[in-house]
C-alpha cells in the first residue's frame, strides 16, 4: 500500500478488516489485496514492478490434488471425454425418436388409407341400398300400408308406451272379435296436457 498509495486513493480495499462470523481476517485482507492488484493493473501502475518470491516455503507445492496442474489438466481430459460421451448418446436419443416417429406416421398413413378404402366401399353399398329401397319401397307403401292403416280417437294419453298400446289392442280386439295382429301403432302430434291424441294403427 505505501507503493502504490497515490494509486489508492478513496480505494474500498484499503480498510482495517475484523474477524466475523463468515470468513476471518486474514481471507478478508488476501482479498483486498488481490483487489488492490486489480485497481494497479488498471492505471497501469505496475508496469515497473518486479515480483519476486521471498519466501519459498510459502508456495504452492505441487502435491495437493487441487494445486497439481497435471491433476487439473486429467480431470479437464476425463470432463471432456464425459460431455462427448453425453453429446452422442443424446444425438442417438434423438436420431431414435426421430425414426419412431417416422415409423409411427407411416403407420398412421397406412391405416388412414385403409379406412377410407372401406369408407368408400361403405358408402357404395349404402347408395346401393338406397337405390333398391327407393325403387321397391314405396310403391308397397303407397299401395299397401295406407290401405291397412287405422286411425283411432279417444284412447287415453299416457306417458307410458305400453299402457296405451294395450288398450289399443283390446279395442282392435273387440272390434274384429279376435286377436289383430299389427307392425306399428304412434300417436300423430306433439303431447299436450289435456289433449287427446289420434292413434295410427299400421299394419304392412
Amino acid at each position: 500500500m505505501s507503493e502504490l498509495q497515490s494509486e489508492l486513493t478513496n480505494c474500498q480495499f484499503t480498510v482495517d478488516r475484523r474477524n466475523s462470523t463468515v470468513r476471518s481476517a486474514s481471507e478478508a485482507e488476501v482479498d483486498d489485496i488481490i483487489g488492490i492488484f486489480d485497481v494497479a493493473d488498471m492505471q497501469s501502475a505496475l508496469a515497473g514492478c518486479l515480483f519476486v518470491a521471498s519466501r519459498f516455503d510459502q508456495l504452492p507445492k505441487y502435491g495437493p490434488e487441487e494445486l497439481n496442474l497435471a491433476a487439473v489438466v486429467d480431470k479437464q481430459v476425463r470432463m471432456e471425454s464425459a460431455v462427448d460421451n453425453v453429446s452422442t448418446r443424446v444425438d442417438q436419443l434423438a436420431a431414435s425418436q426421430q425414426s419412431s416417429v417416422a415409423a409411427a406416421h407411416c403407420s398412421l398413413d397406412s391405416l388412414s388409407v385403409a379406412l377410407n378404402t372401406q369408407m368408400e366401399k361403405l358408402t357404395i353399398i349404402c347408395k346401393e341400398l338406397s337405390s333398391v329401397s327407393t325403387s321397391q319401397v314405396p310403391n308397397r307403401q303407397n299401395n299397401t300400408d295406407r290401405a291397412m292403416n287405422v286411425v283411432l280417437f279417444g284412447v287415453e294419453e299416457s306417458r307410458d308406451i305400453s299402457a296405451w298400446h294395450q288398450s289399443v289392442s283390446e279395442v282392435l280386439h273387440h272390434v274384429a272379435g279376435r286377436s289383430v295382429d299389427t307392425d306399428d301403432m304412434f300417436r300423430v302430434g306433439r303431447f299436450t296436457p289435456g289433449k287427446v291424441r289420434p292413434i295410427i294403427v299400421r299394419r304392412y
